[in-house]
Order: structure tokens, then C-alpha cells, then sequence
């Protein structure tokens, strides 16, 4: 592949990634785990995650015994699981939940307290009692003279410290202290612009400035800490301890230097975080002419504003992110969750309002006194009340009274009404419905009165009153002092609280939005019957063709489609504002359809025989997951290579059906093409295609006009009446897709954001360079070392002297196998820990010298077989030329073995370098290790991340190419005329 399509894929891949990223982040925002976790109690059943090595692991159990407990490495990782959904809770200091907070996390804590704990630095057991004691005393002077409470107010404070101390300029007057750290440890321990900082390190900076050390820290996991300090590779071990009696017995600890909680974390719910004093600044909807265009610039007066002629207009422009929130009435809200709109509404009311019916100011009194009296009756009889319970509920009414056909005998009231005033006015089934119109309908009958209703804006049902064009005006028109001025309001109809409307991100993926949506379908596809079956309130629309319904949802014309999961991954590589909500009502069945005659069934047996044998040999799921996977294959179907054969199919294919058929490059491709075109290789077919709606190749089929039909048919008892179809080759779920569209630059300001944070802020990119330079470090050495190793222990198998060459089997035989059986983490940890002890040896010389090991058995084995499978002949042949033991091997045997050693070799190069990724766990700073400092620092994931593993791709990738030149020069072809031994030829 080249250069250019790398770049294009990785471009790609980050594209998607970023956009999951997002929908998850998205997600998170309405997790209710903070209301179903507010005491310890309520965490019975759930999933907990704890800190291996941390008092939390030891405790937790014990306490809860029936939750369900994940063991995690680093705190980063426990928040992504939180963040994720993947457990519901952990335990933490108090301080580090504040300092999580710092970052902005969208966590809160249980109330109660797991533990009151105490935290100290620890040193070896029994081990340099002095340095424990000067430790203590320097404790305690701080204590007594306050600078300590001072260092805890900086420390664990709601906010993070903008003056930090770093440990450069620290004399050595008295020698080095050896530092065990965890940097995910904030705010005890953590990495600040590529220093260590926090609050441990800073009483660490006094205490060696008091008594004249210098300081090197040995970053690990938390767990590494202790067994580092345990197995005597470090003076001192520091990053939030808690004090306990079981560390006791394997370490020392100072006196405490600091108090504080443990305590429970979990997601906050995002419940009640919005008040109505924080729209003060926001973008605020409002409807031309109602009472909010007049009181609410007064209320929020730092707002801006943006009015709208309909709530229908104002709801779009919620949703779509143009607005922050708009003020309704209480019913109205109401109304728009019966439709399955994405809004919420903040708890606290603007006010109460009453609401009347309007009259021309001192205009036809007699009307405005039947009014008044058919009120006062309902009241008094409770068909008002009936009325408000049925109109003002959580449901919409399923039972509407019609207003047509009432007699005029006392003439026809001419009616100015607002529809888009739901659930007061609105309309349904071509007719108006609502509380107004029932209301009104009722008095008309009682007092005989014909209703002429006229639609219009509503500021414009007041101006129409006041001229005498109307003689009621009604939708839900809330009394004012104002507004009294100019019209007359009847008595009080219905009283509720006005309240602010707001997005509720939760329901972005609740198939209810879809309920009164307008849906596309193609024209006789299966899902206009299963859209009106699952959503028979929405508008359906038909199309032509899958293209033209797909162009529809991104202009916005309808709401969503049902469609297949493979086509919608076809349709979604290419537009990430594309996304799909699973309908789990409905799976599909698809096949080849064929004619239901003699022939047809002859052909639908080699067919269902064919597929059989695709499926018992595994290349039906393979093309299955090339075809219909989230990569689009870049691959060409020869089809007219099939020409010579005599017996031609006439086939009929919809190329508008992709993954399954579709047009690429001029050529027909696809699943089914790929199916197509092996099946008539293996029956002697040859293929005349007609691209053609699916709905009109069914019709050819019937006709006979056709043998068959491709493009993901779908299998129904409808259609099997007059289609003769294969066995099915897949059962796909149906989905419902939406296209989001707005809030794309806020998209971009976000990965702006986490890029800044990651890379720039803090000159981050720097830790990635040393991450770097430590991964290449660590693999050149091995990979050198562990060839060397491999290469001399194979031959000394070889030596002369024959009890030297069996010893070295037996030591190779034993080296090999125990290689073979140990995890490279637990042979790094051994050595680290274990073996070499030594203080004046870092992680990194540990981790050289544990994968030189691990690469050295490779390179034995795979080095003994290849040389194994050289054939005899080859050597004797050498020896008749008069070559010595040592000349043949390598100038005959060697290059002929390498021919087959170089693959593996270089595939496990690869591996390495891959592998190099667990050494942060001996205290080296790899370069995933410093991706984790980074994300723990940020507590973002998705950069560090996505660097880290574009970096490894890259190295490996390079390496990769390296090596493939190296085989293509070793090959015993490509060699040299000089190099060819006389009188053998190429």
C-alpha cells in the first residue's frame, strides 16, 4: 500500500474514533448512576472498581461482599471504566476526587465515608532507621510551625495550584535518595510541565533541602511502589499510602502526614444542574407576540434573544443547538414529550398563569357572558375538571370531539386560534383538536353556535380581535394587566406553571423521537410496512430508490430510515453524522431470489449447495466481514472473465443496494457480486447483468424474464409466494439512522481542546519524544542482545566437542521451555524486583535484558528449526567440494535457512516492539507508560491514546519495511554472481 493510502486510512480511523469518542462523551452526560448511588447500601450488585495493591482491594470485599469487583492498574483507568459505563463506582482518597474535580469531571461522591485513613511515606522494613527518623522529625516541625496545614490548604483545595515546586537545584550534600512514585497519584504525586509536583513531593523538596539530599524517582504503578521499597530498590515510597496493619508487616511507615476519607466515586447524574439563574447569558427562544417576548428580556436581561412565529420552529432550533432554552407553559412542554421530542424542562417555574379565553374590548358582551356562565357550569358539574385531566395529562388522548355538522341556529362564531399551541390548539387528522377546541365545541352545542376556525400566527389572534376580524380568540393566551388594556378576557379557564424548556440528551437514542417523525421508505420495500407498524403516528415518505431516501435524511426532509445493519455500515463509512439506534422488534432475512419454475429450482439448489459449501469452508463470514464491516473494500469483481462460458444468466441487480451491490470503478461490486461471480465459476455461468430497481427485478422474475435477482432481498411470506429464494445467507438487524446535523464546529473546538491539553498545554508532546526514545531504546538493545544470545547458544549446540554441544541442548532445552512458560511481565518483574537488585540498575537496563531473553529463545528455536529443514544433501555436497564444517554452514546452509528464518524473525521484531508496552510496570517510562502520565494528568483519553497507538503503528510499520528489504537481500536469488559457488547455477 502507499504512502497516501496509509495516511488516508489512519486519517480515517481517527475520523470514526473521534466520533464514538464524542457519542459516548455524549452519552455519559445523562447517566442516572449518581441517583441510584447515594449511600454504601446502594451498592449491592453493582460493579466496583478497586486499585491492585490499594487498601480499597482489601477492604471493599469485606464491606460489600455481593458487589462485583474489577481490578484496575491505574486510577486513569478506573475513571475511562467510569466514564464508560464499565463499572458504577470506585473508591478514592477525598483528595483525589477533588483533584478530579479540577479537571472538570462529571463525578460526585457518595456522602458516607468508607474509612477515616491515615497516609504516610514507607520505607524498608527494619531497613535505614535513620533516614525514618529524620523523616518523622522534619514531619513534626512542620506541623508545629504550620507549614504543613499551609501545604494541605494549597494541596486540597477545590482548586489546582498555580505555583508549584519541582526538585531541581537540590544539593546532594548527603548523598541520593532513591523515590518510589506513582504519577497517577493527583494531587499527592503527579507530573506537571515534565516535573513531578503534589503534595508529597514539595514536604519531600523541604525535607532534602533541611537535611542536604538530592532526589531520582522510580515511577511505577501503584502496586510497584511497594514491592520496590519492600525489595529494597528504593529509599522511600510516597503517593497517598494508607496506613494499615497488614503493610506494616512488610514495610516501615513515617508518622502520618496527612487524614483524610476514603471515599466512594461515582458518575454524576447531571439531574437539577440547571437553574434558571444559569441562562442568565444564554440563547433564549421565545414566541413573537406572547407574554415571554415581553417579561422575559425584564427577567434576563444579559440574554439574548431570538423569537420564532411557532413552537414547532423554536423546538428545531432547541434541538439542533441554536437555542440554550425557551419558556412555555407547563402543558405545552407536556404536549412535546407525547411527540418524542429531545427536551427537558428546568424544576423551578418562572410563575403561575392563568389563562382565558379573549373578546374585542367591550365587544358582544351577551358572548362574553354565555362564556362565563357554560365556565362556571362545567365547574360546578366537573366536566371541566374531566376535561383539563384529559387534555392536560402525560399522554396525548386517543378520543376527539369533532366540531363539524353543529347546527347555527344562533349564527357562527368566527374563531382566530394558533396551532402550533399544543395541546390547547393543534392539529390532528386533517381536523383541529385540543382543550380550546373541545371546550368551545361544547359551548357551541349547548348555545347553538356553528365554529369557523381561522389559523394564524399567534400575535396575530390578538390583532385580529382588536379589529373585530375574530370573535373569541383562544390558545392557551395567558391574562395579563397589559393585555387587558386592549381586549377582554373571559373568567379563568385553567391555571399552571410557566417553565423553562431545555435539551435532554438522554433521549438522543430513544426510538420514541420517532414516533411522530416523518420516516423515508422506499417504495414498495418491506420497511414502509414496518415504519407504520413500529411508528404509526409518524409521516411516512416514499422514494424511488435507497439514494434518493439516504439524500432526504441528510437535507432534513425526513427524520429517520429503517434499513438493513450492513447497509447502514455502507452508508456510514462514508458521513460520520450518521448514526443508527437498533429496532429490536424486527430481523431480516436475505438471500437470491429466483424464478419458481424447473429451471428456477434447479438453480436454486446449486445455489443453496454453494452456499453451503461458502459456509462449512468459513468464506461466507469472511466476505461477510469484508463486505459489511466499517472499511469499504477496495476490490474489483472480474465478472468478464466468466465469458467464455456458454450457459449465460440473464441476472438482475440493484446497484442503489449497497454493501450487497453496488457500482464501483464503472464495475458492479459487493457481496453478492463477489457470491455471484465464484458461483458461476464453479457452475460454468456465464452473467448478463441488468441494473435495475429491486422492486422491478422482482417483477422480471415473476415474468421470467429474469434467473435471478441480487441486491439484499429480503425474505418475506409475501414474497416467497412468488419468489423462489435460496437459503439465507445472513440475518441482519434493522436499525433505525439519523443524520445529526449543527453543532459541528463546537464538535471541532472539543478535539481542539483535548488536542491542546494533551500535546501543547504543558509542553506534553515532550513526555511522548522521551516515551519514545525509551520504546527504541529498549528494542534495538533486545533485539540485538537476544540475537547474539540466540546465535551462540545454537552454536555451541553445534561444537565439536560433543559433551560441550550436549550440555548446550540441555541448557537450551531448560532456557527455552522456561521461557516459553513465563509471561514476559512476570519475568520483567522478577528481574526488576528479584534478580536485579542492584540500586545503580534502572528499569530500562532490567527491561533490555528481560526481552533479550525472551527474544534469544525465539531466535534459538526458530534459528535450530529452519536450519533443521535444509536438506542434508546440501551439506554433504559442500564437503565433496572440500568446504570445512564451519564454511558450509555459512556459506551453504545459513543463507538457504535464512530464506525461511527471516519472516518469523521479522513478525517477531514486531512483536517486541509491541510488547515493550507492559515495561511501565518495572518504573520505565515507555511510551505507553507516558501516555498513561499524560491521561492521568488530563484525564483525557482519547489523544493520548490514538498517539500512542499511531506512534507504535508507525515504528512497527518502519521496522517492518526495514526488514522486508533485509529479505529480499538475503534471498539466495537475489545474490550476487560472486557469491554463487562454482558450477552451481541460480
Amino acid at each position: 500500500m502507499k504512502l497516501k493510502s496509509w495516511v488516508c486510512l489512519i486519517l480515517a480511523i481517527l475520523t470514526v474514533m473521534a466520533c464514538f469518542a464524542g457519542c459516548a462523551a455524549e452519552k455519559n452526560d445523562g447517566d442516572a448512576s449518581a441517583d441510584t448511588i447515594s449511600k454504601m447500601s446502594d451498592l449491592s450488585g453493582k460493579k466496583i472498581g478497586i486499585m491492585t495493591g490499594s487498601v480499597q482491594a482489601v477492604l471493599l470485599p469485606k464491606m460489600i461482599p455481593d458487589a462485583q469487583y474489577s481490578e484496575f492498574n491505574s486510577r486513569t483507568d478506573q475513571i475511562a471504566a467510569l466514564q464508560s459505563g464499565r463499572i458504577d463506582a470506585f473508591s478514592t482518597d477525598e483528595s483525589i476526587y477533588k483533584a478530579m474535580l479540577w479537571e472538570g469531571m462529571n463525578f460526585a461522591r457518595v456522602d458516607e465515608a468508607v474509612m477515616l485513613s491515615d497516609y504516610g511515606w514507607i520505607f524498608g522494613k527494619g531497613k535505614n532507621t535513620e533516614l525514618q527518623s529524620k523523616v518523622n522529625q522534619y514531619l513534626q516541625k512542620i506541623k508545629d510551625d504550620g507549614t504543613h496545614d499551609a501545604l494541605q490548604k494549597k494541596w486540597f483545595g477545590d482548586k489546582e495550584p498555580t505555583e508549584f515546586l519541582t526538585c531541581d537545584g537540590l544539593e546532594a550534600t548527603n548523598g541520593t535518595l532513591k523515590i518510589a512514585i506513582c504519577s497517577t497519584s493527583k494531587p499527592f504525586v503527579y507530573m506537571k510541565d515534565g516535573k513531578f509536583v503534589g503534595f508529597e513531593i514539595e514536604i519531600l523538596i523541604g525535607f532534602c533541602k533541611e537535611y542536604g539530599y538530592n532526589v531520582e524517582f522510580e515511577d511505577s504503578v501503584f502496586a510497584g511502589v511497594i514491592a520496590g521499597v519492600s525489595a529494597g530498590k528504593c529509599d522511600i515510597g510516597m503517593c497517598g499510602i494508607t496506613i494499615t496493619d497488614e503493610r506494616k508487616e512488610s514495610v516501615d511507615f513515617s508518622m502520618p502526614s496527612r487524614t483524610e476519607d476514603l471515599v466512594i466515586v461515582v458518575r454524576a447524574s447531571g439531574k437539577e444542574k440547571t437553574k434558571i439563574s444559569d441562562l442568565a447569558t444564554k440563547r433564549i427562544g421565545i414566541v413573537t407576540g406572547s407574554l415571554f417576548a415581553v417579561t422575559m428580556p425584564k427577567a434576563l436581561p444579559d440574554a439574548t434573544f431570538y423569537e420564532y412565529y411557532t413552537y414547532t420552529d423554536i423546538i428545531a432550533a432547541l434541538e439542533s443547538g441554536k437555542l440554550d432554552a425557551f419558556p412555555t407553559d407547563e402543558s405545552i412542554y407536556k404536549a412535546m414529550l407525547w411527540e418524542g421530542s429531545k427536551v427537558s424542562r428546568i424544576d423551578e417555574s418562572i410563575d403561575v398563569s392563568e389563562y382565558g379565553l379573549v373578546f374585542k374590548k367591550g365587544g358582544n358582551l351577551t358572548l362574553q357572558k354565555q362564556i362565563n356562565d357554560y365556565l362556571a357550569k362545567t365547574k360546578q358539574d366537573g366536566s371541566h375538571k374531566a376535561l383539563e385531566e384529559k387534555w392536560f395529562a402525560d399522554k396525548e388522548p386517543t378520543e376527539f370531539l369533532s366540531y363539524e355538522g353543529l347546527p347555527a341556529t344562533n349564527g357562527t362564531l368566527k374563531i382566530g386560534i394558533c396551532s402550533s399551541s399544543k395541546p390547547f390548539v393543534y392539529k390532528k387528522n386533517d381536523a383541529f383538536a385540543g382543550f380550546d377546541i373541545e371546550f368551545l365545541t361544547s359551548f357551541a352545542k349547548e348555545y347553538g353556535y356553528a365554529l369557523d376556525f381561522d389559523d394564524c400566527a399567534f400575535a396575530n389572534i390578538m390583532a385580529g380581535i382588536e379589529v373585530g376580524k375574530y370573535d373569541i380568540g383562544v390558545s392557551g393566551i395567558t391574562i395579563t394587566d397589559e393585555r387587558r388594556e386592549s381586549v377582554d378576557f373571559s373568567d379563568v379557564y385553567h391555571t399552571e406553571d410557566l417553565v423553562f424548556v431545555i435539551r435532554n440528551l438522554e433521549a438522543a437514542d430513544d426510538l420514541t423521537q420517532f414516533n411522530n417523525a416523518a420516516l423515508g421508505v422506499v417504495t414498495g420495500s418491506l420497511y414502509g410496512g414496518y415504519s407504520k407498524e413500529q411508528f404509526p403516528n409518524a409521516a411516512i415518505k416514499e422514494f424511488n430508490t435507497f439514494a434518493d431516501v439516504l439524500v432526504a435524511l441528510k437535507q432534513g426532509r425526513v427524520d429517520g430510515i429503517m434499513l438493513d445493519k450492513p447497509n447502514f455500515n455502507s452508508v456510514a463509512r462514508t458521513d460520520d453524522k450518521l448514526s443508527s439506534i437498533t429496532v429490536p422488534a424486527y430481523s431480516v432475512e436475505i438471500g437470491f431470489g429466483f424464478q419458481k419454475n424447473e429451471e428456477g429450482y434447479a438453480l436454486q439448489a446449486q445455489m443453496n449447495e454453494f452456499l453451503a459449501k461458502l459456509k462449512s469452508e468459513g468464506k461466507i463470514d469472511a466476505m461477510i466481514d469484508k463486505w459489511y464491516g466499517e472499511t469499504e473494500p477496495n476490490e474489483k469483481i472480474p465478472l468478464e472473465e466468466l465469458a467464455s462460458n456458454e450457459t449465460v444468466l440473464d441476472v438482475a441487480i440493484d446497484t442503489t443496494r449497497k454493501p450487497f451491490v453496488y457500482m464501483y470503478e464503472g464495475k458492479p461490486v459487493g457481496f453478492e457480486i463477489e457470491v455471484l461471480y465464484m458461483f458461476c465459476k464453479e457452475y460454468g455461468y456465464n452473467v448478463k447483468t441488468s441494473d435495475i430497481s429491486f422492486a422491478s427485478g422482482l417483477a422480471g422474475l415473476a415474468s421470467e424474464k429474469y434467473d435471478m435477482v441480487c441486491g439484499g432481498l429480503y425474505m418475506t411470506d409475501e414474497r416467497k409466494e412468488s419468489v423462489n429464494f435460496s437459503e439465507p445467507y445472513m440475518f441482519a438487524d434493522v436499525v433505525m439512522a439519523k443524520y445529526e446535523r449543527g453543532e459541528f464546529e463546537s464538535f471541532l473546538m472539543s478535539l481542539q481542546e483535548s488536542f491542546d491539553k494533551t500535546f501543547v498545554r504543558e509542553q506534553r508532546w515532550k513526555l511522548i519524544v522521551e516515551g519514545i526514545i525509551n520504546t527504541l531504546t529498549i528494542s534495538v538493545f533486545a533485539v540485538l542482545g537476544g540475537t547474539l544470545l540466540g546465535f551462540a547458544l545454537y552454536m555451541l549446540t553445534r561444537s565439536k566437542t560433543k559433551w560441550l554441544a550436549r550440555l548446550g541442548k540441555i541448557v537450551a532445552k531448560i532456557y527455552c521451555t522456561i521461557i516459553a512458560g513465563t509471561p514476559t511481565l512476570v519475568v520483567l518483574m522478577l528481574l526488576f524486583y528479584v534478580v536485579l537488585t542492584a540500586p545503580g540498575i534502572s528499569g530500562v537496563m532490567v527491561a533490555i535484558v528481560g526481552f533479550i531473553l525472551t527474544f534469544g529463545s525465539f531466535v534459538y528455536e526458530n534459528l535450530a528449526l529452519t536450519v533443521s529443514g535444509v536438506d542434508n544433501g546440501q551439506l554433504e555436497a559442500a564437503y565433496a567440494l572440500g568446504y570445512s564444517r564451519n564454511r558450509a554452514f555459512f556459506r551453504i546452509i545459513l543463507p538457504q535457512a535464512m530464506k525461511m528464518f527471516l519472516p518469523n524473525y521479522s513478525g517477531e521484531i514486531v512483536t517486541l516492539i509491541k510488547a515493550t508496552s507492559i515495561v511501565g510496570y518495572i518504573a520505565v517510562n515507555d511510551l505507553t507508560k507516558m501516555g498513561d502520565i499524560i491521561r492521568g494528568n488530563t484525564y483525557e483519553a482519547f489523544f493520548p491514546l490514538i498517539a500512542v497507538a499511531i506512534i507504535y503503528f508507525a515504528i512497527t510499520w518502519g521496522i517492518a519495511g526495514l526488514l522486508g528489504i533485509l529479505r529480499k537481500k538475503a534471498d539466495p536469488k537475489r545474490r550476487k554472481n560472486k557469491n554463487i559457488l562454482k558450477g552451481v547455477e541460480r
